[in-house]
């Protein structure tokens, strides 16, 4: 289970090198920070959806990309604070429409495999 709460026990700090966001893909792409963006006060709505899309996409052991320093410890706030940010690009790997791309096909392979068990029986 994976903690996106608004804040953490202990501090995580979220590493931005030169060119690469969150997700650390290099990319000629100029990095992209929520909180810079038009909206409501409180910004940190996208790092929470974001977040949440992660846990769902680990879960199902189906990451897009590897984000291995972006661990499951990481909070909203630890986001917010360091304002992290990302290419278009890497967010839409993320995105809501290949989250349920790929929760169908979990379900599908989960469904393929209960019939194949009761197949041999």
């Amino acid at each position: 289970m994976c903690n996106i709460g608004r804040s953490s026990a202990i501090y995580h700090q979220i590493t931005l090198k030169h060119g690469l966001g969150i997700i650390q893909q290099p990319s000629n792409e100029a990095l992209k920070c929520p909180l810079n963006g038009p909206g409501s006060a409180d910004k940190s709505g996208p790092y929470l959806s974001f977040l949440s899309r992660v846990c769902t996409f680990r879960e199902l052991d189906v990451l897009p990309l590897p984000i291995t320093h972006l661990t499951e410890h990481v909070t909203v706030d630890d986001m917010v604070f360091n304002e992290a940010k990302w290419h278009k690009f890497c967010h839409n790997k993320f995105g809501h429409n290949r989250l349920d791309r790929a929760r169908k096909r979990k379900r599908a392979e989960m469904e393929a495999e209960s019939s194949d068990i009761s197949s041999t029986r």
